[in-house]
């Protein structure tokens, strides 16, 4: 198990509501801004936050006050993340793009320092449709405060894992977008974690979390000659608290499941 073990056991608010489960993990995205030496006042974007702040409240850590760009198609949860980045990074420049990754070059900068993703994924995968009407249907609940899956969502994911010619026409797709993305903005940074979702953990959706993770592995294939090596990534992860929770120490401290990409860097990855 990885991570610095403790006798402290897990609180009931860490497995059971975003607000704790976003503060813990928010500390482990500002170990990597620190450690990336990420400027105060640089240029940022972040990839599908959904309506979840861990990323702004990851920067607030660090007290960034440049620019976020954000790039997220369900204008609900573009609304209401923007809401809540003004909230916890008043000092900051915000930049909502309602529009999917691809759509997106034409509106970014140049220059970028860092583009962050966390947990994306599973999100692109069920949601890779020619039907504008997916983002409404898969994530009207995204708001909510409660751990746990709408009936849509899972409903769509079983019509899904019925058709594996399908998710593999998805997953070229999905890799193929984020290839020319990273090729055509050329961020200094990129960083981008999918460990198994605690929420997507039960018996009929947990091969989305496998599904994701091993796409993961596919884009770190990509951008191997660019990463920093895992081993790096697990000394830093290993000063964050396990709990001794299986899904904390084995997965979301674990190496595997984070992306960090360095432009300058001439590491050979894991």
């Amino acid at each position: 198990m990885f991570g610095k073990r403790t006798d402290e056991q897990i609180s009931d608010a860490l497995l059971t509501t975003y607000a704790a489960w976003d503060d813990y993990v928010s500390a482990i995205w500002a170990s990597f801004f620190v450690d990336s030496g990420l400027s105060q006042n640089g240029v940022i974007l972040e990839i599908a936050p959904g309506a979840s702040p861990k990323i702004a409240y990851a920067l607030e850590k660090i007290d960034f006050r440049g620019d976020i760009y954000l790039i997220e198609p369900y204008q609900d949860a573009l609304k209401a993340i923007s809401k809540k980045y003004q909230t916890i990074l008043p000092q900051a420049k915000l930049h909502p793009l309602p529009c999917v990754l691809i759509d997106s070059l034409n509106h970014l900068p140049r220059e970028l320092d860092c583009v962050i993703s966390h947990h994306p994924l599973d999100d692109m995968i069920m949601a890779m449709d020619d039907d504008p009407q997916i983002f409404e249907q898969l994530f009207s609940w995204v708001n909510q405060d409660k751990l746990e899956i709408h009936p849509k969502f899972a409903a769509r994911w079983q019509q899904l894992h019925a058709n594996p010619d399908k998710i593999s026409q998805i997953e070229n797709e999905i890799t193929r977008q984020w290839v020319l993305f990273v090729e055509q903005i050329q961020p200094k940074l990129l960083m981008m974690s999918q460990y198994p979702s605690l929420v997507l953990e039960t018996e009929t959706m947990c091969s989305l979390n496998k599904q994701a993770q091993l796409l993961l592995q596919r884009l770190k294939q990509y951008f191997h000659k660019q990463l920093i090596a895992d081993r790096h990534v697990q000394d830093l992860l290993n000063h964050n608290k396990n709990y001794n929770f299986d899904l904390i120490g084995n997965e979301v401290l674990n190496a595997k499941n984070w992306l960090i990409y360095n432009r300058n860097s001439s590491s050979p990855g894991a």
